[in-house]
């Protein structure tokens, strides 16, 4: 899984839809590692607010192609 997700990252990054410094590899393990934790939080806390963080923070910063401000700070 890792594999093809840091695969579809370099895609993104050479399409230029990513900034050219991101780290595939340790972006997609990242982005995994975080996505196991946000599925434990949601079944602790029995709530969708992990799942609205992680989305929020991941796709709608992190992979967010129309943000480029951010990366550059």
């Amino acid at each position: 899984m890792g594999r093809r997700f840091a695969d579809c990252l370099v895609q993104a990054v050479g399409d230029g839809e990513l900034p050219p410094a991101l780290d595939a590899g340790e972006t997609a393990e990242f982005i995994f590692s975080a996505w196991q934790g946000t599925l434990m939080q949601m079944k602790v806390s029995q709530s969708t607010k992990p799942y609205e963080v992680f989305d929020k923070l991941v796709f709608q910063w992190l992979l967010n192609p129309q943000g480029p401000d951010h990366w550059s700070k």
